[in-house]
């Protein structure tokens, strides 16, 4: 069944692979953690949004 992801990519070591995998779960941490703290009321400011305004809305709305 994965065949075709086996024929994409190279074969890797398999410390390699664990270490990306490491990796990618150490990302998604990070990710899951900074969009928590942004959810927080006092959380950090919003940087983008103090320079272009709230880009949720529509203007004609």
């Amino acid at each position: 069944m994965t065949a075709w992801l086996d024929a994409l990519l190279p074969p890797l070591d398999p410390a390699v692979g664990f270490w990306l995998l490491v990796c990618i779960a150490i990302e998604c941490a990070a990710v899951w953690l900074y969009r928590r703290a942004r959810q927080r009321a006092d959380g950090p400011p919003d940087l983008y949004g103090e320079a272009h305004g709230d880009v949720t809305r529509r203007p004609d709305a």
